[in-house]
């Protein structure tokens, strides 16, 4: 493994390189086969043990698999039960809330006038009627305390959770902005057509790429990082 310590000081002297004549892009081409060469070797050295572990890897998934399946089952079944429940308990929950929005204002109001009243009174020496009036606003109070909503449910064990969701109801009113090119049929019409391909608001073009083999005299072959 030694050997393979070496590949960290490639990029370094790559990055050193130009081409500017022949000779130059000699070098590089070298240099290029013999990076093909290492990675051939590296693969060689680290494949054998990737293999082997990724079959325990798929046997010990396989097992789980196994072993989940009907636990999952039973959950897929379970849970949409409950999510029906909750949501119902939710609709009626918010429902009440709404409701209990309604009273408590309409308290507050009757609250403040009744408050209006009991200082009225009390400015006119009337503490009999600022009493009644006080008690009044303390049955207003006992009113809407009797009508609060439950707090959402929680349960022990579960994690309840919700999602706002979507589903497509006509293409052709979505905005372009939310829209995404099929890149796979782009694809396949450049390969398929070269050049000679249009869409439109589409631009082909070509780009060369460099593609180096593994040669067949091997990695010592070439002393280019020596």
């Amino acid at each position: 493994m030694k050997d393979l310590e070496k590949v960290f000081l490639v990029p370094a002297r790559v990055k050193k390189m130009q081409i500017t004549n022949d000779e130059e892009m000699e070098a590089m081409r070298k240099a290029l086969v013999w990076i093909a060469d290492m990675i051939k070797e590296v693969r060689g050295a680290f494949r054998p043990i990737i293999a082997a572990a990724n079959k325990t890897w798929k046997e010990a998934l396989a097992k789980e698999k196994h072993y989940l399946a009907p636990l999952f089952e039973a959950k897929e079944m379970g849970a949409p039960l409950m999510a029906d429940y909750l949501d119902e308990k939710e609709r009626v929950r918010q429902a009440l809330l709404r409701e209990q929005a309604k009273i408590e204002a309409e308290a507050a109001a009757k609250a403040h006038k009744l408050m209006e009243e009991a200082m009225a009174a009390e400015e006119k020496g009337d503490s009999e009627k600022a009493g009644e009036m006080m008690d009044k606003m303390e049955e207003v109070a006992a009113v809407v305390e009797s009508t609060a909503v439950a707090k959402k449910e929680k349960l022990d064990g579960v994690h309840t959770r919700t999602d706002v969701l979507w589903r497509l109801l006509d293409l052709d009113k979505v905005p372009r902005s939310y829209l995404m090119l099929d890149e796979r049929k782009l694809n396949k019409l450049a390969k398929s057509m070269g050049m000679a391909a249009q869409v439109p608001g589409v631009q082909f073009y070509t780009h060369t790429s460099v593609v180096t083999k593994v040669t067949k005299v091997g990695v010592k072959a070439y002393r280019v990082f020596k």
